[in-house]
């Protein structure tokens, strides 16, 4: 932190994009000062096709305003790391939190009301499925990620969101890890209809040129 700016870098590789930084970012905007910026690492010598749109430019590279009129910076580095992103949170002293999901916890804390604000069971459900969505999803095998997409499924038969009538930190971290597993064309009908909800919602939209959800 220098001064009143909070300044985060995430560190992630191209074949394991973080889709939730961009609902995330958009839900923070709402009530602080958010300067959002990519970059691209040495270690990475080109972007995928499907990324190549992410560089650091007009839109996408720092602003020519002060850095310091923000309230948040938030920089996404393309760099060869596994599928674990690397977050940090104080990069004068380099210390990182590993994986999205821990990402979208310490994100989901700067939010107004926080994450966190809810009761015990809310706050115990949220960190259910967020450990599917990591354990289950990004890391789990076939079997795993099945079992996932039949919870997921059975759970969107009973409300329209993961954890109720709005989406919330639930379905940025399930969204964002079935576009990284390519599990979304082939995902039972109530997850189909949550990922066509989600792709309307303004919130969840993602970069123009990018295409992950073209086929739903």
């Amino acid at each position: 932190r220098t001064g009143s700016l909070v300044d985060i870098v995430v560190n992630a590789s191209p074949d394991h994009p973080p889709w939730s930084l961009w609902p995330l970012h958009r839900l923070l905007s709402q009530h602080m000062r958010v300067l959002f910026a990519c970059h691209t690492h040495s270690s990475v010598g080109a972007l995928p096709a499907n990324l190549s749109f992410l560089t650091a430019g007009p839109d996408r590279g720092p602003l020519a305003e002060s850095r310091m009129s923000h309230d948040l910076a938030l920089t996404l580095v393309w760099k060869q790391v596994d599928e674990n992103c690397e977050v940090m949170v104080s990069p004068m002293l380099q210390a990182a939190i590993v994986g999205e999901v821990n990402l979208i916890r310490y994100l989901g804390r700067l939010l107004s009301p926080s994450y966190e604000s809810g009761d015990a069971v809310t706050a115990t459900e949220m960190d259910y499925w967020l450990s599917l969505a990591h354990h289950g999803v990004i890391h789990g095998k076939n079997k795993e990620q099945q079992a996932v997409l039949k919870a997921l499924n059975a759970q969107l038969g009973r409300t329209p969101y993961v954890l109720g009538s709005v989406p919330g930190l639930a379905d940025i971290a399930l969204w964002s890890a079935l576009l990284q597993a390519n599990l979304a064309c082939g995902a039972p009908n109530n997850v189909k209809k949550w990922l066509k909800t989600l792709s309307a919602n303004p919130i969840f939209a993602l970069p123009e040129g990018c295409h992950v959800l073209s086929d739903l």
